[in-house]
């Protein structure tokens, strides 16, 4: 059994070292104005956005809690 898996590992290995280019899409080799390209750099701006709007949305929160918590802080003990 361990025989088998050994040559599974070797055989596996041995195709992660091969390099083709039938392997590689529109994207990564060919032209950079194919409708794959475009999309995919369509896609990678979305999710920059994404991420861009979320880490925006947290700052702004952290920014209010901040200002309320001076705030409450400066109107003393009994609030």
């Amino acid at each position: 059994m361990k025989n088998i898996i050994a040559k599974a590992l070797t055989v596996l290995g041995l195709l992660m070292l091969r390099t083709s280019d039938s392997f590689a899409c529109s994207v990564c080799f060919g032209d950079p104005n194919s409708p794959m390209s475009l999309g995919a750099k369509a896609g990678v701006a979305v999710l920059l956005g994404i991420v861009f709007a979320v880490l925006s949305g947290i700052l702004g929160i952290t920014i209010y809690w901040i200002r309320r918590a001076r705030m409450l802080e400066s109107k003393g003990p009994g609030v």
